[in-house]
């Protein structure tokens, strides 16, 4: 979901995962198409768990802010953008989506299909299973 969003701010404490190949499914939301070929080797084929910093270098996170200051550092950058022109933000999001927005369409009616067939699969059933059992043996530890 980070790949859609305008700003991502994130504490330098954070993590991000990305399971599906664990999991037995292909990322959602034009994940693949967006990511660059890098990140989706990385991140979703090898599933593996990214650092706010790493996340950061490969453009999911804006910027990391410390954890014991993240409030603090945090409300002066919502305030800067709140006083930026609406309009120009406006248009140039519109401009910058304009590019990829037959691509991102195809990419999610493609998406759609294959996920249903994974999801309702015998191997991603089981793996989602797993994941969440040691989710919540995890939690409980």
């Amino acid at each position: 979901m980070l790949v859609h969003f305008d700003l991502v701010f994130a504490s330098d404490k954070a993590t991000f995962e990305t399971p599906y190949a664990q999991l037995g499914h292909i990322a959602e939301g034009a994940a693949t198409t967006i990511l660059g070929r890098l990140l989706v080797a990385e991140m979703i084929m090898g599933s593996q768990r990214l650092t706010a910093g790493q996340a950061h270098y490969y453009g999911l996170v804006t910027r990391t802010l410390w954890p014991d200051r993240f409030h603090d550092e945090l409300i002066p950058l919502v305030k800067a953008l709140a006083r930026q022109s609406l309009q120009a933000m406006i248009t140039s999001k519109a401009l910058q989506k304009q590019e990829t927005k037959d691509k991102l369409a195809k990419a999610l009616e493609s998406e759609t299909h294959i996920l249903v067939q994974q999801w309702t699969g015998d191997e991603c059933q089981q793996n989602l299973q797993a994941y969440l059992k040691d989710a919540v043996d995890n939690i409980n530890t």
